[in-house]
């Protein structure tokens, strides 16, 4: 399928990005189910949507600076953010076997 025109592509990305979120919403409401699988998939999914972090935080950044100040500090703050989340992911890998006695 090719789009022809610009109408046809405003109409398509809304409704890829809504197609998006509705998964989006049912894999987490999947993960926030009780015991070590579900929390093995959440920490999974940390690890998996770290790399998004970047652009956030480019798009955060450069909304508050000027474009080259807000692309630096936003790779920077994105890379932290990310690497924050990869830990956290990790934590709920490690963490779930532990919770099956409890």
């Amino acid at each position: 399928m090719m789009i022809k025109n610009r109408k046809s592509m405003r109409f398509l990305a809304p409704l890829t990005l809504a197609a998006m979120i509705c998964g989006t919403f049912s894999s987490v409401a999947f993960a926030q189910a009780d015991g070590p699988v579900s929390q093995t998939v959440e920490g999974a999914g940390k690890i998996v949507t770290s790399p998004a972090e970047i652009p956030k935080g480019i798009g955060e950044s450069t909304e508050r600076n000027d474009p080259v100040t807000g692309t630096v500090s936003g790779t920077l703050e994105g890379t932290g953010e990310g690497v924050k989340q990869i830990g956290e992911g990790a934590e709920e890998i490690i963490e779930a076997p532990l919770q099956i006695g409890e």
